[in-house]
């Protein structure tokens, strides 16, 4: 036992000395790994010395790279011209401060004033956000030196580069009224922008589907085989010779192949997709400016029509869309001309041209109407003069029987469910005795031009045109919010509107908002806010009537009376290019004006004209 003991100690002992030995030597140190620096040679087009030295300030800061190790890592770095800066420093100023600011000195590009103003112009939106977009853009023009512009011409300045990079953008800015940076960027930040093509190329989806592979079974348009397509026929591309003696669908088709004739010419050896003919006919389609129905019917009206005191037979149709009148006749009619491509379908087996119109004024039964005549060839009417529908529409009505046609104007409803109650009483007047009894009278004499709602009549001495300064420029705003009782006045004042025939239901890229005003007797009016209309409008200079040519005017007079227009301003036509410009928009819908509404610019103008 004492000999294992013994043994087991000298074990021990010999390990623990050859532990001993092992830690009393030197361990060798280990390699240091070389930074690695980006590249940078100043012969590169896209090279970037600013952008060189960020990355390089965030790798030293970061490993802590002084002296030798700083050397060799921007000599591996720089090439070329690059490199022969490191020559140029004090090796006692060898730090990377030192020869950041040699870089810099040496390669970096000053921008000029003009290239400024080349990245603020020249500005597109990338993937981002419509607020995000304007804050670059905002930053950009803050970056251009020597210029110190305020708040409100910077937000000019944005808006208007950011309403050419994006229709949306435009279309809210322009709806918007933006003086400040704040006021701008909360409508950039209510602009989402969609951008489909980005989605599909993010998600990696196709935007057509796989077209399925499913064998025609039709017949080609082209050659009339089965199997294949139009667009895919071989003859099609191939000239097609007619040997003598032998018919077009021999030639393609050999004898056993069916017959092939075309609907559009009725030749044989070509389909009507293939038709010449038919080719010209389309052309010759597009060039019209106006095609017209003249369905003539078998049993028709026949009279005299009389214009400018002479007498003109006609046949009435109420299948043609317009009136036509022979070219031998027109000569001897005056009117207003005008000249227009119109092809009229349902005369003849073809189409019929008419290059000339004439508006003038008829009469028949001493009812007098203006109706537009189509001038067409003397073989295309068996008349002289046909009328079509477009009598209808001028407020003529037609009684047909079985020897004559009647003629008759329809009542026009200048007032509706209005009545005019003349009491002596209430009627202020002057006039006493028999003069007031005498004034009555003729009130009542006349009562049907008195109305108490709108008016129904137009009147035909002037028309509204709004000019624009910018028309490019439109006004799109949205509803002003109302509440429940506001808005059925609103909803009722448009019914009387639209029953009365003043405006009329809208599509226009315009449209200003309305809003209710309390009148002295606490009605409402309905008035449209038209002020941002207005500000683009050129205005009509006028000038107002002096007050002492007035009294003068009135000397001698004994009697004053005054009248009133009902609703004078809706009585006066707005012209049909300014129509849509006159839209107005509600929470229910938006509508347009027919006649000259109230608060527009130059309307007092054009009602005194």
């Amino acid at each position: 036992m004492e000999d294992q003991m013994a043994t087991f100690s000298d074990r021990m002992e010999a390990a623990l000395l050859k532990l001993a030995e092992k830690l009393s030597r030197p361990v060798p140190s280990a390699t240091p790994v070389p930074v690695t620096l980006v590249k940078f040679d100043p012969h590169v087009p896209d090279a970037d010395i600013e952008g060189l030295c960020k990355l390089t300030d965030m790798v030293i800061s970061c490993k802590q790279i002084v002296g030798v190790d700083l050397i060799l890592a921007l000599t591996n770095a720089l090439k070329g011209r690059a490199a022969s800066c490191l020559t140029k420093v004090n090796h006692e100023d060898l730090t990377w401060p030192t020869i950041k600011d040699l870089l810099l000195s040496t390669f970096s590009k000053p921008m000029t004033m003009q290239d400024h103003f080349d990245g603020v112009i020249k500005f597109q939106l990338g993937k981002e956000s419509a607020a995000q977009g304007g804050l670059r853009l905002w930053q950009l023009i803050e970056k251009i030196p020597d210029v110190k512009m305020p708040d409100n011409v910077i937000t000019g300045f944005t808006i208007s580069v950011l309403s050419q990079c994006n229709d949306a953008i435009r279309k809210e800015l322009n709806s918007s009224i933006v003086h400040d940076k704040s006021q701008l960027f909360r409508v950039l930040r209510s602009i989402s922008l969609k951008r489909k093509q980005d989605e599909l190329e993010d998600s990696g989806t196709e935007s057509k589907k796989p077209r399925l592979s499913v064998p025609f079974r039709g017949n080609c348009n082209f050659c009339g085989r089965i199997g294949h397509r139009a667009s895919e026929c071989r003859n099609k591309n191939q000239t097609v010779i007619k040997p003598a003696g032998t018919s077009m669908k021999q030639s393609q088709h050999g004898s056993s192949s069916s017959s092939i004739t075309c609907y559009v010419c009725n030749e044989p050896g070509h389909v009507a997709s293939a038709c010449p003919n038919r080719r010209e006919k389309v052309k010759q389609a597009e060039k019209t400016t106006n095609i017209k129905a003249v369905n003539v019917c078998s049993k028709t009206a026949r009279g005299t029509l009389d214009i400018e005191g002479m007498s003109f037979p006609f046949v009435f149709d109420s299948g043609s869309e317009c009136s036509l009148i022979r070219e031998s006749q027109s000569q001897y009619v005056e009117g207003e001309r005008s000249h227009e491509l119109v092809t009229f379908r349902g005369t003849g087996r073809g189409n019929v041209c008419s290059h000339l119109q004439i508006k003038c004024q008829v009469s028949k039964q001493d009812i007098p109407t203006k109706i537009t005549f189509h001038v067409v060839l003397d073989d295309c009417l068996s008349e002289c003069i046909l009328l079509g529908r477009d009598l209808l529409e001028s407020g003529i009505s037609v009684e047909l029987n079985q020897e004559n046609i009647l003629f008759k104007a329809k009542a026009i409803k200048i007032c509706e469910n209005t009545t005019l109650v003349l009491d002596p009483d209430l009627t202020d007047t002057d006039l006493t005795g028999s003069d007031k009894l005498q004034l009555l009278e003729i009130f009542k004499k006349y009562s049907r031009h008195f109305t108490q709602n709108f008016p129904n009549t137009r009147i035909t001495t002037g028309e509204l045109k709004i000019n624009l300064i910018d028309p490019n420029k439109t006004v799109q705003r949205r509803p002003y919010r109302l509440s429940p009782a506001e808005q059925q006045v609103v909803d009722s004042k448009i019914h009387d509107l639209l029953d009365a025939n003043i405006i009329r239901e809208s599509s226009s890229p315009f449209a200003s908002p309305i809003l209710l005003v309390k009148k002295k007797d606490g009605s409402d009016r309905m008035c449209v806010n038209y002020r941002e209309l207005n500000s683009n409008t050129i205005p009509d200079n006028y000038p107002l009537p002096l007050i002492n040519d007035q009294i003068n005017k009135l000397h001698g007079a004994h009697y004053f009376s005054t009248i009133d227009m009902a609703s004078g301003f809706h009585q006066l036509p707005v012209h049909e290019e300014s129509i849509e410009k006159t839209s107005f928009v509600t929470p229910t819908g938006q509508y347009e004006f027919l006649t000259m509404p109230f608060g527009f610019r130059n309307a007092p103008h054009v009602f005194n004209d």
